[in-house]
């Protein structure tokens, strides 16, 4: 640890001391699950120290505790709750000191690139402030600017936190168990990224392609600002000025129900379809905009410095487990969770689905109505923890934004039903998923490799009939009792035919229902859906020849 301090003495002194000004003895003791009380007790309970602290020690270490709040797989409910609260602006930087960080970035000087800047800050974070302006063209633009300096302090800092990981690595069960030195690393990565302003740019551009066109809700009532990137630099970005409010500023609108389930809808897109989303989807990364009169409200997507990615065999769990809680079906749920995680100590997997068995009927013994789903998964992650079950990065992140999305909903609804507005969207993606957005044209590409099959098959089964009696290759088996086996294989080939047979009569059945817009294939569809289901019946019940 001390070889990693080395370059850093002053910081690592400055640090020190705030830790043992609120107590690092106790501190310490309640990370490594000590319960002799020794070590000076805090001023305050620990998540609000843990806070205090983090503000004390600078950007970097509020950026943690930002990056840790988005993380409820690795913090108790109360921590992400009091770590939450670092979202909110801290001092803004000297106007002097920003000025020569945007004068240096931008290719032609300030004077012909702005017809107007505003020198008084609309929102300061721990490594940018943000400013409005106009550009020469007369468009209104934000411009957020790093801190000057920000760079030299967070590689100083990183180095530190390295070797604080490595300490709780081998000092602390909380760091053994969640692999501090993994975190720190994942965490320097993440932070390394966010101080190039070039890859928020580029996130922003990718989220407001995908919520484009969307089936899911109006594309047209979401807003992503666009990126004027011939003013943007990995220090300074330039984005479209968002006029609106706050989605919980007050008075709440009358169209405020309406709001919730447009945000939830744009957050299942992001999340179950595209596999890309908002990480960070706190009310102040979220705007209403005034429509005109008479029209609905927009909604703005703002700070795409923090996002999540869900590879598809992930979103496919996280599917099914939303479905699983939509049916009350505990034990698959807790069969799913299992899937996504990753056991870090002996685990005992039938205590385990017991635990999430009683933990998914005490929801199910409320009505829809009373579940809160946020609180839900909260409490998954908390029987995880308990059970030695680690789960990747991403999962926090999907949990603290559906919690937060949940939030916002229901502040501006409190009659949000998070179940049962998902519930016609999840029917919606596993048809989406079954028949395709074409169901004609996947059909006809199935039925075109089918063909293709149906003409290599013969070619094929011809030349592996010549390998088998041609010269090169020859076998001689003698088999006893081979009667019994040619029928029985016989008849599995027959029942596989037969039921090919009865899905393609069912599918095609189904498209011609679903692909008919005049009513004139009604008749063809009811006869290849029975006779369907009657070759169907008769392979389930039918006696064996």
């Amino acid at each position: 640890m001390l070889a990693n301090f080395a370059p850093d003495w002053t910081r690592q002194r400055e640090i020190l001391g705030i830790f043992s000004r609120y107590g690092w003895g106790y501190m310490t003791n309640a990370l490594q699950n000590k319960e002799d009380g020794s070590g000076e007790e805090p001023r305050l309970p620990l998540p609000k120290v843990l806070k205090e602290i983090l503000i004390d020690l600078g950007p970097t270490f509020i950026k943690l505790g930002q990056l840790l709040s988005t993380r409820p797989d690795l913090l108790p409910p109360e921590y992400i709750k009091e770590l939450s609260e670092l979202q909110a602006d801290v001092p803004p930087a000297p106007w002097e000191a920003v000025q020569q960080v945007l004068r240096s970035e931008l290719i032609a000087p300030m004077e012909s690139v702005f017809r107007e800047f505003n020198p008084v800050p609309v929102a300061a974070g721990s490594l940018a402030v943000t400013y409005r302006a106009r550009l020469m063209s007369g468009d209104v633009v934000a411009v957020k600017v790093q801190r000057p300096g920000i760079e030299r302090t967070v590689e100083s800092d990183i180095r530190i936190l390295k070797g604080l990981a490595d300490w709780f690595s081998s000092q602390s069960s909380w760091g053994k168990y969640y692999d501090a030195k993994a975190l720190a690393e994942e965490f320097a990565a993440s932070l390394l990224g966010e101080l190039d302003f070039t890859r928020e740019g580029k996130n922003t551009d990718s989220l407001r392609a995908s919520l484009k066109g969307s089936p899911w809700f109006d594309s047209n009532r979401v807003v992503v600002p666009s990126v004027y990137w011939e003013h943007t630099t990995q220090r300074v970005l330039v984005l479209e000025w968002i006029e609106g409010k706050p989605i919980l500023g007050l008075p709440l609108p009358e169209k405020a129900p309406e709001l919730a389930d447009l945000t939830v809808r744009t957050f299942f897109q992001q999340i179950y379809v595209d596999g890309f989303f908002h990480a960070d989807p706190h009310p102040g990364n979220l705007f209403r905009l005034q429509p005109p009169e008479g029209a609905p409200l927009r909604l703005a997507l703002l700070d795409c410095g923090m996002v999540g990615t869900l590879d598809p065999r992930t979103q496919q769990l996280l599917t099914e487990q939303l479905l699983a809680i939509v049916q009350e079906d505990p034990q698959r749920f807790a069969q799913l969770t299992l899937d996504l995680g990753q056991a870090v100590d002996n685990v005992n997997f039938a205590r385990l689905q017991g635990e999430f068995d009683r933990l998914l009927r005490q929801y199910y013994n409320r009505s829809l109505a009373e579940i809160n789903f946020g609180a839900l998964l909260y409490d998954m992650l908390r029987v995880l923890r308990e059970n030695g079950i680690r789960l990747p990065g991403n999962i926090g992140l999907y949990v603290k934004a559906l919690a937060n999305l949940e939030g916002v909903a229901r502040s501006l609804d409190p009659d949000f039903n998070m179940v049962e507005t998902v519930k016609p969207l999840i029917t919606e993606l596993f048809r989406r998923r079954l028949f395709g957005t074409a169901p004609l044209q996947e059909a006809l590409r199935s039925a075109l490799d089918l063909r293709e099959l149906l003409l290599k098959f013969p070619r094929r089964f011809d030349l592996l009939l010549q390998g088998l009696t041609g010269e090169t290759i020859q076998l001689r088996v003698q088999l006893s009792g081979w009667e019994p086996v040619q029928s029985s294989l016989q008849e599995t080939g027959r029942r596989i035919s037969m039921g090919l047979l009865s899905a393609s009569l069912v599918l095609s059945g189904t498209l011609a229902f679903t692909l008919d817009t005049t009513g004139h294939a009604v008749w063809l569809g009811s006869i290849l859906l029975v006779l369907g289901g009657l070759l169907g019946f008769g392979l389930v019940f039918g006696r064996r020849a």
